[in-house]
């Protein structure tokens, strides 16, 4: 989720094919964890908040 919110120019369609399929397997508490996780690590990392599509 985090490399998939940084917009990075190197980012192609495996990678939002990957990330569909891995969330797709996962309940949906366990997807909020995640996202949870996702956008504080994003936080730290970019210094800023993660899109909304990410939360």
């Amino acid at each position: 989720m985090v490399i998939l919110a940084s917009g990075h120019a190197e980012l192609g369609d495996g990678d939002i094919s990957s990330f569909k399929s891995e969330c797709g397997r996962i309940e949906p508490a366990q997807l909020a964890t995640a996202k949870a996780q996702a956008a504080a690590l994003f936080q730290v990392i970019y210094k800023r908040e993660i899109s909304r599509d990410f939360q």
